[in-house]
């Protein structure tokens, strides 16, 4: 029971971390995030 709670809540961190990634990359300015896309392909 303790391991289930403790997993649902890594869950909830990564996913806390995904959404907070994504916001900061909706507020980058289009070009360092059309640089960035670039980069990763």
């Amino acid at each position: 029971m303790v391991q289930k709670s403790s997993l649902r809540g890594n869950y909830k961190v990564i996913d806390e971390a995904i959404s907070g990634v994504c916001y900061y990359f909706m507020r980058l300015p289009r070009s360092l995030w059309l640089l960035a896309m670039t980069v990763n392909i």
